[in-house]
């Protein structure tokens, strides 16, 4: 099975096959982890986002449809959109706890030693970025994909991922000299 495309097994995973399903899963779960934690920052958060990026590609691997792209370009936008759903969930249940327990501490994780994107303040600073911005950024500088790979995932033109990433550097250059 290793040695099939994801686009071969994500047709024989489609059609039922469960070591095809397994292959794909084992080759992409470590990317999607990676991807989810640059998002949010917690490993234990980065796992269950990875979870239920799985679990929904059991769900709707019969309704891939590559349509031109990859399917690691779908599974990037999967990934980055349970990461967002994920932090709206965290950033609710953490403003109504705050109103009723006082403030609470955002819980931090150390980053995986095999992925250091950035530290410790640069980090905080990407977290300020607007969502759109902080997505170009983190799937170019932390995934090292091209501009049209990023584009294909966001779902924009190239030149707007450029643009997002020329304005989320600019921020980060000022706010770093601040």
């Amino acid at each position: 099975m290793k040695n099939h495309s994801d686009f071969e097994l994500t047709q024989m995973a489609a059609n039922g096959n469960e070591d095809a399903f397994r292959c794909l899963v084992e080759r992409h779960c470590q990317t999607v982890f990676k991807v989810a934690y640059k998002w949010c920052r917690i490993k234990e958060d980065a796992e269950d986002i990875a979870q239920d990026v799985m679990m929904q590609l059991a769900d709707k691997i019969r309704g891939f449809n590559p349509d031109g792209a990859a399917f690691s370009t779908w599974l990037y936008k999967v990934t980055i959109n349970k990461a967002k759903d994920a932090y709206r969930k965290q950033k609710t249940r953490q403003d109504n706890e705050g109103r009723y327990a006082g403030s609470q501490t955002l819980q931090t994780s150390t980053c995986p030693q095999e992925d250091k994107l950035v530290h410790g303040e640069t980090l905080e600073l990407v977290d300020r970025l607007p969502n759109k911005e902080k997505d170009v950024l983190l799937l170019i500088v932390g995934e090292g994909l091209t501009h049209k790979e990023v584009a294909k995932i966001v779902g924009c033109a190239e030149t707007t991922v450029s643009w997002r990433v020329h304005n989320a550097r600019k921020k980060l250059a000022a706010w770093g000299n601040q």
